[in-house]
């Protein structure tokens, strides 16, 4: 998942899909941090260690990896394509490593998306090597992964935003208008399906085309003077590419928004560019009337999301089907998991009081065990656990009457269907002296 618009605010609406549907940790964080609500600035919430999540060890998900364009909208350096810069002159020698090889890009991952937000041609999206302020070569990396997929090892790219193609069609350099219409079978008809469809509507409604789209399913999308949306057409020559969906006909439509392409003949690759950004969809709706009178919700952005890499890319990381809220995934999911999250603060002094945290999908009695390093239970006591989240603290005191000293520890929950979360969880006390 390439976050192609840093600092543009649509990636938490991919990143929370992605958690929902069980690709990732669900647990609201970002490399160990999560936001608890209104604050007075970014930094108190950051500075509170509430917020603290340190079961992430730093990562975003547990089936897909995270890369940030910093500061994209500069058109600078860190795009996925930095290898494939070519520098001249006293700097020839020189280079960006940040992004991924080719070789690394095609051995562990199937799967790409690139999120692009509301940025358009005005600061440009996928970078292609050769337009002024665009070192990096995004181009020539995905369409070589494009290019690597096998019968056994099949490929698929997702861009979604609300400029994309729209780039491509403007840009003075043909590269990355080659590349779309020519791999993803698309082209632009509008580049602002507000003024296009001469609605004045705040929003309106998105039908689905693909036959892996669930069929009658009915989204809504942002339609606010401030959102840009790219009218996309089939390039009809490019074998197998297909509309998606379709923004809702206020006019001389159609409005495609969304072109795809399958496998085919010689071609083991899927692909998919929306005219949206995720952030803008909303939903699920019964009927295109519904959207008029029905508050909005992020579950088509889900709905979205889960059609896309479940059904078109055949992704089966997660586990069941969908499910609009809760900790697991599946079709029973429920609100909470049982889930060991680690101690905080970790390290801790050994004279310091340290909160043992877990959840629990129901409330029931638990057995909380401390171990030495040797393996030996120095400390054992129960908890009458809730249903969500638990903070037992310890206060050091050990079954023996003494205090822990300071070195490693390791703490585990006993209880029914607690399955694998009960793997032991280490935490360090230090001397204070």
């Amino acid at each position: 998942m390439v976050d192609g618009a840093d600092r543009r605010g649509s990636d938490p609406a991919y990143r929370g899909a992605a958690d929902t549907l069980g690709y990732g940790k669900n647990n609201g964080a970002a490399q160990g941090w999560k936001g608890l609500g209104p604050a007075g600035s970014s930094s108190a919430q950051a500075d509170n260690p509430a917020g603290f999540v340190a079961a992430n060890l730093g990562q975003y998900g547990l089936n897909f990896d995270h890369f940030d364009v910093q500061g994209a909208e500069g058109g600078e350096a860190g795009h996925p394509g930095a290898r494939f810069g070519t520098n001249t002159g006293a700097i020839a020698l020189k280079g960006d490593k940040s992004g991924p090889s080719a070789s690394q890009l095609t051995t562990f991952y199937n799967s790409l998306l690139y999120l692009a937000a509301d940025l358009d041609d005005g600061s440009s999206t996928l970078q292609d090597g050769v337009t002024a302020g665009q070192g990096a070569n995004d181009i020539a990396l995905f369409e070589g992964f494009l290019n690597s997929a096998t019968g056994s090892n099949r490929k698929s790219i997702w861009l979604s935003g609300d400029g994309i193609m729209q780039d491509g069609a403007f840009r003075t350099n043909p590269a990355l208008y080659t590349f779309l219409t020519d791999n993803f079978g698309s082209d632009l008809t509008s580049d602002n399906y507000k003024a296009f469809s001469l609605s004045s509507r705040s929003t309106v409604g998105m039908t689905t085309s693909a036959p892996w789209a669930h069929p009658g399913r009915v989204y809504g999308v942002n339609h606010s003077c401030l959102v840009r949306l790219d009218v996309l057409s089939v390039v009809p020559t490019v074998d197998g590419a297909a509309e998606g969906a379709q923004y809702e006909n206020l006019g001389p439509g159609p409005f495609t928004s969304s072109v795809y392409r399958p496998t085919g003949a010689g071609r083991e690759y899927r692909t998919l560019i929306d005219g949206f950004d995720l952030a803008n969809i909303s939903g699920n709706y019964a009927n295109l009337a519904a959207v008029l009178t029905q508050p909005e919700n992020d579950n088509g952005r889900i709905a979205w999301f889960d059609d896309v890499v479940t059904n078109h890319f055949q992704l089966c990381a997660r586990r069941g089907p969908i499910v609009g809220v809760g900790d697991v995934p599946g079709s029973n999911g429920g609100r909470f998991a049982n889930r060991v999250l680690g101690t905080f603060p970790n390290p801790a002094f050994a004279s310091q009081h340290v909160t043992l945290r877990f959840t629990l999908a129901q409330a029931r009695p638990v057995t909380v065990r401390i171990y030495s390093v040797a393996g030996r239970e120095v400390a054992k006591f129960d908890h009458k656990g809730v249903e969500g989240p638990n903070n037992v603290v310890w206060d050091g005191a050990l079954s023996n009457g003494a205090k822990a000293t300071p070195g490693v520890y390791f703490y585990r929950i006993d209880g029914p269907d607690f399955g694998k979360s009960t793997t032991a969880q280490k935490m360090i006390l230090l001397s204070s002296n």
